[in-house]
């Protein structure tokens, strides 16, 4: 399901002199809401499609 604005980020840091006894590899993986980040032509289209769907969803004609 997409959702608009709505971020998959997968952090992956290798650090070169880890303190002792830390995992030189550090992963995160984040959602983030960001509506700037949205192509504006896309953003569009993902709003239409949801509005359709909640128009068919509740039976509207």
């Amino acid at each position: 399901m997409e959702v608009v604005d709505l971020f998959y980020v997968r952090l992956r840091i290798t650090f070169s002199e880890p303190p002792e006894g830390v995992d030189p590899l550090y992963l995160e993986e984040l959602y983030l809401l960001r509506p700037t980040w949205s192509v504006s032509e896309e953003r569009s289209d993902l709003l239409a499609d949801k509005r359709d769907a909640l128009h068919d969803g509740r039976g509207f004609e």
